[in-house]
């Protein structure tokens, strides 16, 4: 160890420990679970409750309404086909959820993996239905 060097280094390590211990919230510093608590509050009690503030937002939005006929094929079930198609339809680099699952993986093992899967698309159209 170099001479001076260890004291340096415990005097950055202390002031970095205490400065973690406290929370800067709106301009204030608070220290305490309590304060902190209390500090978010308020922060975002006093930012919401602006009456300056405009949370409306007026959209003119122009959405094209599907026909009865369509809207009605939205109801059917949908075929193993349909769902092989969906999969290889989406970029195989993007993964479809948080088990790090990309669609390449779908791709590559289909033949194994494809009755789970559909089965898991069949029970997610029926199940939102009961």
């Amino acid at each position: 160890m170099v001479k001076g060097k260890g004291c340096q280094q415990c005097f950055f390590f202390h002031k970095a420990v205490k400065i973690k211990a406290k929370r800067k919230i709106g301009g204030h510093w608070f220290k305490e679970p309590k304060e902190i608590k209390e500090g978010l509050f308020n922060f975002f009690k006093n930012h919401f409750d602006c009456p300056t503030r405009r949370w409306k937002m007026e959209l003119d939005l122009k959405f094209r309404k599907l026909n009865k006929e369509r809207s009605m094929k939205l109801e059917e079930p949908f075929s193993m086909e349909e769902s092989k198609e969906a999969v290889w339809s989406c970029n195989e680099s993007k993964a479809p959820g948080l088990d790090d699952f990309n669609l390449c993986f779908f791709r590559k093992c289909w033949e194994i993996v494809k009755n789970d899967l559909f089965r898991l698309m069949f029970d997610f159209f029926h199940i939102r239905k009961a």
